[in-house]
């Protein structure tokens, strides 16, 4: 047997006080969270944001480095069982605050929150959506990584999470 270790972010954004989350879908069609392998002396964290940044291109983000949760799984390549594991941690996405437009005619006292543009890496990745739960729960391929989103989501839904304090400091 093959162990194999990867690590990932479930990227999360705050819109309209609902969670999004990102999955991709890579190129061999599955749809799940940005993942890959570490690099010579990076640690989990650091294997997960550079993993992230080179299949989406988003940099504007912060990592809760305190919560991680472990996907596991076993499959076959070529007669060879393989059993992996992938630690995830979240990632709040720092979303692009837009001013509502006074041409519209909206007497709006807010900004309008919208994701940032995703640049997909296409040797190894075909598409993304941003979804809420239970899109994404729908759309996500594999049992073990669909219940990363459900317990991902649980645990958003457990916490006092000021969300004012998420990248909109002087904005």
């Amino acid at each position: 047997m093959f162990y194999d270790q990867a690590f990932g972010l479930i990227p999360v954004l705050i819109n309209n006080n609902h969670y999004q989350f990102l999955l991709i879908q890579h190129q061999g069609g599955h749809w799940g969270f940005p993942k890959g392998h570490a690099e010579a002396g990076e640690s989990p964290v650091q294997s997960a944001c550079r993993e992230f940044e080179e299949e989406t291109g988003i940099t504007q983000y912060e990592v809760n480095e305190g919560v991680s949760l472990i996907e596991h799984y076993q499959f076959e390549v070529r007669g060879t069982q393989v059993d992996k594991r992938v630690t995830y941690f979240l990632a709040w996405i720092q979303p692009i605050l837009m001013p509502p437009s006074p041409s519209e005619g909206h007497d709006l006292d807010f900004n309008l929150t919208v994701a940032p543009p995703v640049y997909i890496q296409l040797k190894e990745i075909q598409n993304y959506a941003w979804v809420n739960y239970e899109h994404g729960a729908n759309l996500i391929t594999f049992p073990a990584a669909r219940q990363i989103l459900h317990d991902a989501h649980e645990y958003l839904l457990q916490q006092k999470i000021d969300h004012s304090k998420l990248f909109y400091r002087n904005q």
